[in-house]
């Protein structure tokens, strides 16, 4: 059975990948991971085929009973989009070690140990795309955003390294870069007050903030044959936030 899977799928991105893969109607089945089995349930009463696995990415005995679960299903995993992510923002003179660890482990350890044990899956078959989430916070420097940055541009840096171990062995590796999409995490920075919305609109090229359905095509694009030339690079998708606009 031709499986796509997706982690982080509790997530806004997330679901919005798994919807679109849904629409797309071009793979048997869909394998949505998440550490939060409530939302993984709430997405599966929604969408009743696909198939659900709780997983925290930075336990090494979660992603061995992924793995098993893919061995036991019989699941041919011909794509993988890597969206599980974590962002705690701090100064850096007085960030704490658990959080430094805790970002790593779930942006950066998490996103190797899964493309690690789906890339064994796809080198075995000769046949495979992943995609992973980086962000526009690994182009600046950004205050307040260190760990998060940095594991950012460690996923860009992976996904290039992967690329080019595993294409020839069939198996592509690509990244997306988001700018501000409107999540739920989004929308709560703006109503807080973290995130100036006149503010941050003024530094966007398309004066906008992006729609989850804007990078899921991307990623829906990066999965498929139609971007079979296509490994080792990272699209931008961030309405232009990344050149700056100066009024």
């Amino acid at each position: 059975m031709k499986t796509i899977v997706v982690t982080g799928a509790a997530g806004g991105i997330g679901q919005s990948v798994v919807k679109k893969i849904i629409d797309d109607n071009t793979v048997d089945n869909i394998l949505a991971v998440d550490i939060q089995i409530g939302a993984l349930n709430r997405l599966q009463s929604e969408f009743t085929d696909i198939m659900i696995s709780s997983v925290d990415v930075t336990k090494q005995e979660d992603i061995e009973k992924l793995e098993g679960k893919i061995e036991e299903e019989k699941l041919e995993v011909i794509g993988l989009v890597n969206s599980a992510g974590i962002q705690l923002a701090g100064e850096s003179l007085s960030y704490s070690s658990e959080n430094w660890e805790k970002v790593l482990s779930i942006n950066l350890s998490g996103t190797f140990y899964i493309s690690q044990i789906i890339g064994r899956h796809m080198v075995k078959n000769s046949k495979g795309s992943i995609v992973n989430i980086t962000s526009v916070a690994e182009k600046f420097g950004w205050p307040s955003r260190a760990p998060y940055a940095a594991t950012k541009a460690g996923v860009s840096s992976l996904t290039r390294t992967l690329a080019a171990e595993w294409g020839s062995k069939g198996v592509r590796v690509n990244a997306v870069c988001p700018g501000y999409i409107e999540t739920d995490l989004m929308r709560e920075a703006i109503d807080s007050g973290r995130v100036d919305e006149k503010e941050l609109l003024n530094m966007i090229a398309l004066e906008r903030i992006g729609d989850p359905i804007e990078v899921s095509k991307v990623i829906s694009f990066l999965l498929s044959d139609d971007s079979s030339y296509i490994t080792g690079t990272t699209i931008d998708i961030d309405g232009g936030f990344s050149i700056r606009k100066i009024n």
